[in-house]
């Protein structure tokens, strides 16, 4: 989330979007839900580190 409490990425694995390719397993980003295998927590420092840039 940033500093106004809008989230910036999530990733999820709820099994509510079915339709999603890589269910249940998917990334809430930019008011978009996208397909996303489940990824380790250095994948999502990293992804942090460059959206700080």
């Amino acid at each position: 989330m940033d500093d106004r409490q809008e989230i910036i990425f999530r990733y999820d694995n709820a099994p509510n979007h079915n339709h999603i390719l890589t269910f249940p397993h998917h990334k809430h980003e930019n008011n978009q839900i996208k397909p996303s295998n489940e990824p380790n927590l250095d994948e999502i420092l990293l992804e942090i580190t460059q959206i700080q840039r």
